[in-house]
């Protein structure tokens, strides 16, 4: 079951990243290894009370004033974040992204430049390899292939609104809107067109706000 990356914030500042289920069970997410005091200085002030709000939330339904989030689904994380947003008790609010973005092949060789086939075969060299995604299509990570082929070749990859709402944590009929907005889009006839070495500089600094970092 892939995890969702549940971000806890306090205006722009986030607190704290959580590893979460689709039931809601959730472990501090701290990339390369990192001391969790060191990469979330803020998150033991609040870590006791995030710790009862859990408590009392996890296993039930999620509401928020739009929908009801069941557990043991995909959606049931964003529930969580929609339902911590809205507590006014608490003063913080969450959103949900995913560990990483998932691109077709053929995004991943455009990036790549020459043939298809000299494409994925270095791919293949490089050891970027599918991932599964639960439709059954062949699907590569973004940070995979910035990780393999560097910044600037993974900052060709062209998304897709589906894509840029799983980096952002919004819905896809959101992302047009935001894309026109931040003025970071490409021109296409029928759908949204990111490139990733934009969408990647997008912070959100409030649960409707974004800015595009220089």
């Amino acid at each position: 079951m892939e995890k969702a990356l549940f971000h806890v914030m306090d205006d722009d500042e986030r607190i704290v990243i959580f590893s979460m289920d689709h039931d809601g069970n959730r472990t501090v997410f701290c990339p390369g290894g990192q001391a969790v005091d060191e990469i979330w200085p803020r998150y033991a002030e609040c870590k006791a009370l995030l710790a009862s709000w859990f408590d009392h939330h996890v296993g039930k339904v999620a509401a928020s004033p739009y929908a009801e989030y069941i557990p043991s689904t995909p959606a049931y994380p964003r529930g969580l974040a929609c339902a911590l947003t809205h507590d006014s008790i608490l003063s913080l609010w969450a959103y949900v992204t995913a560990p990483d973005i998932l691109v077709s092949v053929a995004q991943a060789t455009r990036a790549l430049g020459g043939s298809r086939v000299a494409a994925e075969r270095c791919l293949e060299e490089a050891g970027v390899s599918p991932k599964g995604n639960g439709t059954g299509h062949r699907k590569l990570g973004v940070g995979d292939i910035q990780e393999a082929f560097g910044r600037d070749t993974a900052g060709r990859i062209m998304l897709y609104s589906g894509q840029v709402a799983d980096f952002l944590g919004v819905l896809p009929d959101s992302v047009p809107d935001i894309v026109k907005r931040l003025d970071m889009g490409l021109p296409d006839r029928s759908r949204v067109r990111v490139p990733w070495s934009k969408l990647r500089r997008v912070r959100r600094t409030g649960p409707r706000s974004f800015e595009l970092a220089r």
